[in-house]
């Protein structure tokens, strides 16, 4: 068999099989270390496995809002709040209304002699029933009172009023359907109202 420079004798296959880390061998590594068998199963985890989409009620994220029966419940207090305290509030505001027009007619009173003095006339206060008229030779006329609706005011005799402010007084009674009368003294010589009117 001819020879060459290049061709070198097979080595056998002994020292192709041989272990690792002898003489010939290829060198000696950690993964040729480990003996041959099955594979360990890795560790458990500690944390618990996911829950499928299907799995139940309790994977369903909580929802935001009010249902129709939560909502039904709270117009129907709603509602039984309103009928209890709408009387209650009707009357209350029927009541500030009747103080704040007493308020009016009694600060037309308390002015009489003011607007007198700046008018420069002499003023004769009349009730709502009586006939006004021009009263005496001095010429005391009319006092345009304003009452608002449902008011009545009582005069026993009209109330003089002269252009210097001068007030010669009376006796007044405020009536109205919902409230007791109201009698008030005007005080001479200013038509005073008393404090406790």
């Amino acid at each position: 068999m001819p020879t060459s420079a290049c061709w070198r004798k097979p080595r056998p296959s002994s020292q192709l099989l041989s272990s690792p880390g002898t003489a010939g061998g290829p060198p000696a590594s950690s993964r040729d270390t480990v003996p041959p068998g099955p594979r360990a199963a890795p560790p458990a985890s500690p944390l618990p496995a996911p829950c499928p989409a299907k799995c139940g009620r309790a994977a369903r994220a909580p929802r935001d809002g009010f249902t129709l029966l939560e909502l039904m419940v709270v117009l129907a207090i709603i509602a039984l709040l309103g009928a209890v305290a709408l009387p209650s509030m009707s009357r209350l505001y029927d009541s500030a209304s009747r103080a704040t027009e007493r308020e009016r007619i009694l600060d037309q009173f308390a002015a009489l002699g003011a607007e007198a003095m700046r008018d420069n006339r002499n003023y004769a206060v009349f009730g709502t029933d009586d006939d006004a008229q021009p009263l005496g030779d001095e010429g005391f006329v009319p006092y345009p009172l304003t009452v608002p609706d449902g008011w009545q005011v009582t005069i026993d005799q009209p109330i003089l009023v002269r252009a210097n402010g001068v007030c010669a007084g009376g006796r007044v009674t405020l009536r109205h359907p919902d409230s007791p009368p109201i009698d008030l003294d005007l005080v001479p010589p200013f038509c005073r109202i008393p404090d406790d009117a």
